[in-house]
């Protein structure tokens, strides 16, 4: 196709449709009152003067330069005669917005072939973004992604570099979409499309450069929640929380962000640093008052050398015992674990399913009030691992791979039951994860 007939040829049709005489334009015409009788005439000869001038620019393979006068009449003639027969409004703003963009990076309309062949495919892939276009040396290897009938994605996708050649092969393309449907549509050359669909290498390709480009491809899952802590009245001014300060950064890192995988991480960096400080806690809070040995060393190094998994199992089992709302943090959770299944009852089976795929359906099934934390502890480790590892072999969380099982039980429980937890172990002075002094003695200076 010619350079300027890709510019002009359809625009013309679509003037020609709602100006020529026709049967179906008299029948349109025959069903509207006097006032808009006259006020149909008055608009489609005013479009048709622009046509006249389209036509002339065509043949002279010359820049046409009136497109914001022509799209104020297509508005106002799609503000009153949208039902009329073969009228598409989406259409034509897509014709000259495209248009648009062409005109204002030539100086003259070359009188040759587009020199790249583009096609679409459907695709259904719901980015945050709304549009984008790829800016390759070879014009022929670039992708652009949008949707013809949505004006902001046309917004968005009139900002991007691209060569020249693909501004005109999309234009071409104009008399095959369907602009009756809103549906996204994926350019690239015909040769890598199979049957007219874009294979997943393509669609893989256009994420790729998406990326690279800074845009977003995955969902973002927000969890905007104030965090839940019911042990705030414990606090006190007196209490040594210095020791604390990188939990506390965590905690302001936690709130920071908005992504409900990113924040369980963040509170899972927190549970990570009491469950290796615990042992610590352990052997610093034996030796006070006495001098710290080689042989406390080792110990040391011992105590941090530990199973991850059995770490944060001993953790949960020891902070599970802490005294909580009159109770303790077992029963609390157990009540609240409960109370969680009862209030999902309808999503049971998304539950069970999303245990099974951590191996955790039989624990599941066996859970009373003894086993809670054992139980929560595995399910708080294997969310992390399914999150960090992506492994081929192991079931793999993420924005795009998050099924409603766990979706479920992050944002209406384990979340809340961590935030509790951490705040509790933070609030008042414990044998788990508090100094009772910031050095240890290495000799006795009195002796």
């Amino acid at each position: 196709m010619k350079k300027a007939e890709s510019l002009y040829s359809d625009l013309i049709a679509c003037i020609s449709n709602i100006s020529e005489e026709s049967e179906a334009l008299e029948t349109y015409w025959n069903t509207l009152d006097e006032e808009k009788q006259n006020l149909f005439d008055s608009l489609t000869e005013n479009i048709s003067l622009e046509k006249i001038k389209l036509q002339t620019c065509k043949r002279n393979c010359t820049i046409y330069n009136n497109y914001d006068s022509l799209k104020e009449q297509f508005l106002q003639f799609n503000n009153d005669f949208s039902a009329f027969p073969g009228f598409s409004y989406s259409k034509v703003i897509f014709i000259i917005m495209i248009s648009e963009r062409i005109i204002e990076n030539i100086t003259e309309i070359q009188d040759e072939d587009i020199g790249i062949s583009f096609q679409f495919a459907e695709v259904q892939l719901g980015f945050d973004s709304h549009a984008y276009a790829s800016n390759l040396g070879d014009a022929s290897k670039n992708l652009i992604w949008f949707n013809p009938v949505d004006e902001t994605s046309l917004n968005e996708l009139i900002c991007f570099e691209s060569d020249i050649e693909c501004w005109y092969s999309i234009l071409s393309s104009s008399c095959d979409i369907d602009f009756n449907t809103i549906q996204e549509l994926l350019f690239c050359d015909e040769s890598v499309l199979v049957a007219g669909s874009a294979n997943k290498n393509v669609i893989e390709l256009l994420k790729i450069h998406m990326a690279s480009s800074g845009e977003q491809t995955v969902p973002v899952i927000d969890y905007l929640p104030t965090p839940s802590n019911s042990s705030i009245e414990l606090y006190s001014p007196s209490l040594s929380y210095a020791q604390f300060e990188d939990v506390v950064g965590i905690l302001g890192e936690y709130n920071n962000r908005k992504d409900v995988l990113t924040k369980y991480l963040s509170i899972f960096h927190i549970i990570e640093n009491f469950m290796f400080k615990a042992p610590i806690v352990s052997l610093e809070r034996t030796s006070t008052n006495t001098m710290f040995s080689i042989r406390d060393f080792k110990r040391l190094y011992k105590s941090v050398e530990i199973n991850e998994n059995k770490a944060i199992r001993d953790l949960f089992e020891r902070s599970f015992l802490l005294p909580f709302d009159g109770n303790t943090f077992n029963k609390f959770a157990y009540d609240e674990w409960k109370a969680f299944i009862a209030r999902n009852s309808s999503n049971v089976a998304e539950i069970e399913e999303f245990l099974e795929k951590l191996s955790l359906f039989k624990s599941y099934n066996s859970l009373t009030l003894l086993n809670i934390s054992t139980f929560l502890s595995s399910v708080v480790y294997k969310v992390r691992c399914s999150i960090v590892h992506n492994k081929e072999t192991e079931f793999h969380i993420s924005s795009e791979k998050y099924p409603i099982g766990c979706k479920i039980i992050l944002e209406d429980f384990l979340l809340k039951i961590l935030e509790e937890m951490v705040f509790l172990l933070l609030s008042a002075e414990n044998d788990l994860v508090w100094y009772k002094s910031n050095s240890i003695t290495l000799w006795d200076e009195s002796a």
